[in-house]
């Protein structure tokens, strides 16, 4: 595709090649490929911390090894390929943690999760896959495999979370879905009120039982939605991690009228 391969990458599917043709193990019969570990730690400078800052703030040194939106096309290709030609599909785990990638590396990623690809771990923390990105990956995530998807800290507001929810809501949810990792993100009590519509819905994704909604400071859910919120997950009997203690967020105001009587 004229696309280069990164290092990172590289590294990874030759570890993993190692391990397919290694002698049958009981403990693992199907090894996982497992991509974004070298990568991981190509992006590590002499200062001992991953390169990609928060609020996409980089440093000079070791910024070419950064995995990039053009990095993810072809690790992509490369997973669809091993799906179509493997007898036995790998589980594969992606972990993009503090990478550059925004919103047109997601969508890349969304569209091999519509193509049956075997991916079940897709981790995005601390990106900036933003609101378009988030939609994308929610009108993708019906006929996937995932297992667990991280997208805190990735910039994602309110308008984001709708187009999330609304995504699985129109295209169905993720068999499979234990864990659902939101945190951290720029949404307030709208966006926790439609992911509450999904969880008491009848498209809720019905392995889901770890969830994680708490909003980036200075932002906090008032305490109407954190009580909705905690009610609709004891009832789904889903863990909610990093939730505050019940009553630490200030009210709903005036202006919440609306958020306040949905919830």
């Amino acid at each position: 595709v004229g696309a280069r391969a990164h290092p990172g990458f590289l590294a990874d599917f030759a570890d993993f090649a190692r391990r397919a043709q290694a002698p049958f193990s009981a403990a693992e019969p199907s090894p996982a490929l497992r991509l974004g570990a070298s990568a991981a730690a190509a992006a590590v400078g002499r200062s001992g911390r991953r390169q990609w800052l928060p609020g996409g703030a980089t440093t000079e040194e070791d910024e070419e090894q950064l995995v990039r939106d053009a990095d993810v096309v072809p690790v992509c290709l490369a997973i669809r390929s091993l799906a179509r030609t493997s007898a036995i599909p790998p589980p594969v785990h992606l972990d993009l943690t503090g990478q550059a990638i925004s919103c047109e590396g997601a969508q890349t990623v969304a569209a091999v999760l519509q193509v049956g690809c075997g991916l079940v771990s897709l981790l995005l923390r601390r990106t900036r896959v933003s609101d378009h990105g988030a939609a994308a990956l929610g009108a993708a995530l019906g006929g996937s495999t995932l297992q667990e998807l991280d997208l805190g800290e990735c910039l994602i507001r309110d308008a984001g979370l709708r187009l999330f929810v609304k995504g699985m809501q129109v295209h169905g949810s993720p068999l499979a879905l234990t864990t659902l990792l939101l945190d951290g993100n720029p949404a307030g009590d709208a966006g926790a009120v439609e992911l509450i519509s999904l969880v008491e819905g009848p498209r809720r994704p019905p392995a889901l039982s770890v969830l994680s909604l708490q909003p980036a400071p200075p932002l906090a859910l008032c305490q109407e939605v954190q009580a909705a919120l905690r009610v609709v997950c004891q009832l789904g009997h889903i863990a909610l991690r990093g939730s505050p203690a019940f009553g630490t967020g200030s009210g709903c105001g005036g202006g919440s009228a609306a958020v306040r009587q949905e919830a």
